[in-house]
């Protein structure tokens, strides 16, 4: 999976007909996905599109921020 992609650890030992859900990774944008196991023993599915999310601004306000400890 790519950085952009969040897989689930149990993802490696699926059985035939088990699903897995494949999601954007944090910072990521775009609709889930999920993978079958088939018959044959491969994945069947279509990995989400994700896109980067972006700042809303590029250099914010100091009086906005808030420092978090």
């Amino acid at each position: 999976a790519g950085s952009d992609l969040s897989v689930p650890d149990g993802c490696s030992n699926l059985t035939t007909t088990q699903t897995c859900p494949v999601a954007c990774a944090d910072g990521y944008a775009g609709e889930p996905a999920e993978f079958e196991c088939t018959a044959s023993g491969e994945l069947a599915g279509v990995a989400p599109r994700c896109t980067p999310l972006v700042c809303e601004d590029a250099a914010p306000d100091t009086g906005a921020l808030s420092i978090v400890k």
